[in-house]
């Protein structure tokens, strides 16, 4: 056989191959979208992190775009960070960071307060045994969202510091 002829073969069977990887990723039935696998939530309900990342099933695995999807997750209040990752052949797995509650905030309700000064979610029942912090105004909230963050992570910080001091004591708060 001649050296044109090996390289010819050679050069289809690539063709070939590629043709074959390319089917398998987007077309055959064996690799698409059906599992949307949690990690590390608590807080937030399941049904609304799945309309949040908006993957549709179905679609092949490897053309979601898990950024749009990780995004549309971290607008969910109970969600501090979140990352996103294919695992074949049919699961995207999404790995939350859930706020941890540092303090509730009276505005025209209560509301709870990460560590960062984030006010992001209405207060339950359930959700009332933190320090409380006063004083904030509702408009200043809606108006300079940055200023108020930081006013009550300054509160935060301040309330830490004097507990470390012995000056207030868990009870007292």
């Amino acid at each position: 056989m001649s050296k044109l002829l090996r390289r010819l073969f050679a050069a289809s069977g690539l063709v070939a191959v590629g043709a074959g990887c390319v089917w398998l990723l987007l077309f055959s039935p064996y690799l698409r979208f059906t599992t949307l696998q949690v990690v590390g939530n608590t807080r937030a309900p399941a049904a609304e992190l799945r309309h949040l990342a908006n993957l549709p099933v179905g679609n092949p695995l490897v053309v979601l775009d898990l950024d749009a999807a990780a995004a549309g997750v971290l607008n969910h209040p109970w969600v501090a960070a979140v990352s996103a990752r294919r695992r074949f052949p049919d699961t995207v797995v999404l790995t939350i960071t859930v706020r941890t509650v540092a303090s509730v905030v009276q505005l025209d309700q209560l509301y709870l307060v990460d560590s960062a000064g984030v006010i992001f979610s209405r207060a339950q029942p359930g959700d009332l045994d933190h320090p409380y912090l006063t004083g904030l105004d509702a408009t200043l909230v809606e108006t300079q969202p940055e200023l108020s963050r930081r006013l009550v992570a300054d509160g935060l910080a301040w309330l830490l510091a004097l507990q470390e001091q012995g000056k207030i004591a868990e009870r007292d708060i």
